[in-house]
């Protein structure tokens, strides 16, 4: 038994507001061009436009691509310097601190004088510079020349004393350039530089005495 069917009757209209319906859903939207895609259709726009300006052979062609090629440095820059400035935070550089130096070791002027003959005797020049400036600061410090201050560096202590005793400031600022050169430094000390310590050292401890 054959069935005869009837023929669908779709109006055009509806056809194809039903067709602009499904095409109108997030699903079927181009997908949203990029920050640097839209830079770079207007970078490109831009190049084609200076392009056709400059356009033909030979020197206006060259003259047309050097262009071009400064332009697109200049542009390429200023893109990475607004990135960076934006979203690239860079480590900020540490100051360095500046050294202290302790003068409140449980060592006695004797002792320390003891160990500054000990490394002159053995040659170890390093280690008597830096016994002999720090046997001057303690030995300022008894008697009342340079104030106490726990984690004081060689440069406040200088400070103090062009600031306070300006008679002997030149003379400590000398010792004090020698240690920090050769301690801090890490240069090599001789003996020399030991005996400019403590001649320095004699004269200041005998000023401040008078």
């Amino acid at each position: 038994m054959q069935v005869d069917l009837e023929t669908p009757e779709w109006d055009p209209d509806d056809v194809e507001k039903s067709a602009e319906d499904i095409l109108a859903r997030n699903e079927f939207q181009p997908r949203p061009r990029s920050l640097l895609e839209r830079f770079s259709e207007w970078l490109t726009e831009q190049l084609a436009e200076l392009f056709s300006r400059f356009g033909g052979s030979g020197a206006p062609n060259l003259i047309a691509y050097t262009l071009m090629a400064v332009f697109a440095v200049v542009v390429l820059w200023l893109l990475w310097k607004l990135i960076r400035d934006r979203f690239i935070r860079l480590p900020e550089k540490a100051e360095k601190p500046e050294p202290t130096i302790e003068i409140e070791a449980p060592l006695s002027a004797r002792e320390l004088r003891s160990e500054v003959e000990r490394f002159e005797r053995d040659g170890n020049w390093k280690e008597a510079v830096r016994a002999r400036y720090r046997l001057l600061v303690s030995e300022l410090v008894e008697r009342g020349t340079l104030e106490d201050i726990a984690g004081r560096t060689p440069g406040e202590y200088r400070r103090a004393m062009f600031r306070d005793h300006p008679e002997n400031a030149e003379s400590f600022a000398a010792v004090t350039d020698v240690f920090e050169r050769i301690w801090y430094g890490d240069e090599p000390a001789t003996s020399e530089d030991s005996a400019l310590i403590r001649t320095a050292s004699d004269r200041i401890l005998g000023a401040v005495a008078a």
